[in-house]
């Protein structure tokens, strides 16, 4: 059994990757750089799972996602598209 999904990639894994990126992004567009540091804790405790260790990576990222929300402006800047050149 364990060969089986050992010879396959963790999708755990991959979902990981892509949640990175997504918190790499929020943190350019807002300017709140404990995102990156959430997305990477996430990549690595998912990487590190197969220990016990990465549970506890994970528990830490939780911790450092409810921070980097809290830590958001409440006037945050809005980028609007000019449509104005299109109405008549």
């Amino acid at each position: 059994m364990y060969s089986c999904i050992n010879n396959h990639v963790d999708p755990s894994f991959l979902g990981a990757i892509y949640l990175r990126k997504s918190y790499n992004e929020i943190a350019e567009q807002t300017n709140v750089e404990t995102f990156k540091t959430t997305g990477t804790l996430y990549l690595n405790g998912t990487a590190t799972i197969i220990i016990i260790v990465g549970f506890l990576i994970i528990l830490i990222a939780r911790i450092f996602e409810i921070i980097s929300y809290f830590s958001l402006s409440d006037s945050a800047p809005l980028k609007v598209k000019d449509d104005t050149s299109t109405q008549t």
